[in-house]
């Protein structure tokens, strides 16, 4: 939408959903794997399923 119509508000948008992405991480909310090791990754406790 910035590009379309060069509205600064956009890109603010942008950045503060992104930031909100980022502090979901596993490094910033403590959880480690089972190695201990807590990296810049998301997990997830659910699959999908293939039907198989």
């Amino acid at each position: 939408m910035y590009d379309a119509t060069g509205e600064v508000r956009y890109l603010l948008r942008l950045a503060e959903h992104v930031d909100r992405v980022l502090t979901q991480r596993d490094d910033h909310l403590g959880v480690a794997d089972y190695r201990g090791v807590s990296g810049a990754s998301w997990r997830t406790l659910h699959y999908p399923y293939c039907g198989e």
